[in-house]
């Protein structure tokens, strides 16, 4: 008896009741991250993942608060919109996590001649490598433990079905048909918000760095401690500055200025994978 009632509990007890994420800001700008703390203590196995695909959203980052769990989406529509349900899975205990209403709020706007105020200057911390000699000794030891949560993780595998998270490449080509769209629609504004965004949005992804925040001399000034080849970095500083004279100094661009802004960010996007991909294509492979 005491087994047929375990077995019809397990399900329950794998499964916890829907539960409502707090919003970090109801409204936010387009390119700001989308915050949302679950009430719910980490545990040591902590991942999280959508349960359909989402063209407004992309879900960035899941990661322990203290005894929340923060996770941290990325709009790339604007308006009024409902983040998409996730399902967070904590020490293999699966909560369903319900949507939350944002309100994502374009940059500029029609007639606007006020400019929002500067944000304050981020600070971009470099990684400090001068100790690394020093963990020399414990690489061993690391890659075993690396070895045997790669093993524990395809185990799991087999059990979880999930929408995979979308890449930065992805998420960067979400912008570009934003862009084509508001392009067509003469919204020129919003298409200069979108591709300035986008760029930003992606550098922030790849390089992981805080780039949404920072202004174009400060997009400028971490680039240059970055590996980008310094032809690619100038490509994306020319599309900022060029954008940034259609925002800010009310100049007035033809179609064609304005399509050649959505080429330039094309090619930017296309160059930094092109070397990604050689970054991790092996030199040499023996057969």
């Amino acid at each position: 008896m005491r087994r047929y009632l375990l077995i019809v509990l397990l399900p329950i007890l794998l499964f916890a009741e829907d539960i409502t994420p707090q919003l970090e800001k109801k409204e936010i700008f387009l390119g700001e991250p989308v915050i949302l703390f679950v009430p719910l203590k980490p545990g040591k196995e902590l991942s999280a993942f959508p349960k359909s695909d989402d063209a407004n959203f992309a879900l960035v980052k899941t990661e322990p608060a203290g005894e929340r769990v923060q996770l941290t989406l990325s709009a790339i529509e604007t308006g009024t919109l409902n983040t998409p349900p996730l399902i967070l899975r904590i020490d293999g205990t699966e909560y369903p996590i319900l949507p939350v209403e944002v309100t994502v709020k374009p940059n500029t706007a029609e007639g606007d001649t006020q400019l929002r105020d500067i944000k304050p200057p981020v600070t971009a911390y470099e990684p400090d490598y001068t100790l690394l000699w020093i963990l020399g000794g414990l690489a061993v030891i690391a890659a075993l433990f690396y070895l045997f949560w790669r093993l524990s993780k395809r185990r799991r595998a087999a059990d979880l079905i999930a929408v995979a998270q979308k890449t930065p490449y992805q998420v960067a080509m979400e912008y570009c048909r934003r862009a084509e769209q508001e392009l067509r629609d003469m919204e020129h504004e919003k298409f200069a918000d979108t591709v300035t965004a986008g760029i930003r949005h992606y550098l922030e992804l790849v390089k992981h760095r805080p780039f949404l925040e920072m202004t174009t001399r400060e997009v400028k000034r971490a680039l240059k401690n970055t590996d980008l080849p310094a032809a690619t970095a100038e490509q994306v500083i020319a599309l900022l500055k060029e954008a940034d004279r259609f925002k800010y100094a009310d100049e007035r661009f033809t179609t064609g200025q304005f399509e050649k802004l959505l080429a330039d960010m094309h090619a930017a996007i296309n160059a930094i994978e092109k070397q990604l991909a050689l970054s991790t294509t092996p030199q040499e492979i023996k057969k």
